[in-house]
């Protein structure tokens, strides 16, 4: 129980480099919009999807729940976790149809594989603050 403030954080942290790193990402689309508004504008296609979203908390959520029932702390199990979070979500994803509506921004080549990298150094983040010295002695 005096874990749930720590998972809680650490969840919290691995968002937001995730994000960051799809944010960054987003600069490999060809567009003349500015930093800010690319990610204004993925982020809210993103979030306006809703299955996109609801997969990586549930998945995310799920194989945080199993880590912590199992008392896996191998760095391996949350990094393929976050591949496999980064990989379900970013094929439950469509924005074609917000991207057909647009005229000056082009899809993002290989966004699937940098949501799913983005996803799986966020389970790297998320082993590094909540799992490396989680029930060793100080």
């Amino acid at each position: 129980m005096n874990r749930i403030p720590t998972i809680i954080l650490a969840y919290i942290i691995t968002i937001a480099v995730v994000a960051m790193l799809v944010a960054v990402s987003t600069l490999m689309s060809e567009s003349d919009m500015g930093f800010v508004e690319r990610i204004q504008f993925f982020g809210g296609a993103f979030l306006n999807t809703g299955t996109g979203p609801a997969v990586a908390l549930v998945l995310s959520l799920a194989g945080i729940a199993f880590g912590e029932m199992k008392g896996i702390r191998n760095v391996l199990y949350y990094v393929i976790g976050g591949l496999v979070v980064g990989f379900a979500t970013s094929w439950s994803v469509d924005l074609s149809p917000v991207l057909e509506n647009t005229t000056d921004i082009s899809p993002i080549t290989l966004a699937k594989t940098m949501a799913t990298v983005a996803s799986g150094i966020g389970g790297l983040v998320y082993w590094f603050i909540a799992m490396r010295r989680a029930g060793r002695a100080n």
